[in-house]
């Protein structure tokens, strides 16, 4: 359930990710990033899924391709060979070896910056995405979000403020179980990281750090808060 926002426009790709790895009852076990940068390529790969598909992914992608397009051309292919490969570590996750992945970056002959998602369900069908991806979503987050900034418009989600405001809502209000039967837990913590790719340029900082501890559950700072409110 971690979090891979990703917003296309014109002059840069903005990435959102949180960085809290957690067990399936919703408790901290350490933090991390879940975006992987692969400059030569003008690009960068986000997942969702076990801690270890950032790093290998990364790596296995970002040394078997020479360019952003011919990344897009063998992603699905690639990355079932990669998860073949890395099956045995997939699989230590306790929340079960399947995972997705997203891969942002900048076409060489094309103007405008491209995001795809491919499953491990489902290799073949890797699916271009539109210049707005928010992972997870729910409608109400997004009312929120065009209640709290007027007129937002796809500009307006260029904003740091705004990126930063998303991650706090689907940190606040998304619960789902990470296993069957198993509790209905917070899963987007640690840390709010955004990353901007250019054709030119890749970054990434951090913006902010939550409370959670290691060891506890992470998102109590919303338990205690009526239903309905919001946090500031």
């Amino acid at each position: 359930m971690s979090a891979a926002n990703i917003f296309l426009f014109s002059n840069a790709i903005v990435v959102w990710t949180d960085g809290a790895l957690y067990r399936s009852d919703g408790t901290l076990s350490s933090v991390g990033p879940k975006v992987g940068l692969m400059p030569h390529l003008s690009a960068a790969l986000v997942t969702r899924g076990p801690a270890l598909a950032v790093p290998f992914l990364t790596h296995f992608l970002s040394v078997r391709f020479a360019t952003f397009d011919e990344l897009v051309a063998g992603f699905g292919k690639a990355t079932r060979t990669a998860a073949e490969i890395y099956a045995e570590a997939f699989a230590i996750c306790e929340h079960g070896a399947d995972f997705e992945a997203y891969v942002a970056g900048w076409p060489k002959d094309r103007p405008e910056p491209e995001v795809y998602r491919v499953s491990s369900l489902d290799f073949d069908d890797v699916q271009k995405l539109r210049s707005v991806t928010v992972a997870p979503g729910r409608p109400d987050i997004i009312a929120q979000l065009e209640a709290e900034y007027g007129h937002l418009g796809h500009a307006g989600l260029s904003l740091p403020e705004v990126g930063l405001r998303l991650l706090e809502l689907q940190r606040e209000r998304i619960r789902r179980e990470q296993v069957p039967g198993g509790p209905e837990i917070c899963g987007i913590g640690g840390f709010a990281q955004v990353t901007t790719i250019t054709r030119e340029l890749a970054q990434t900082q951090i913006l902010k750090r939550w409370p959670d501890r290691i060891g506890e559950r992470m998102g109590q700072e919303y338990e205690a808060v009526p239903e309905g409110a919001t946090l500031q």
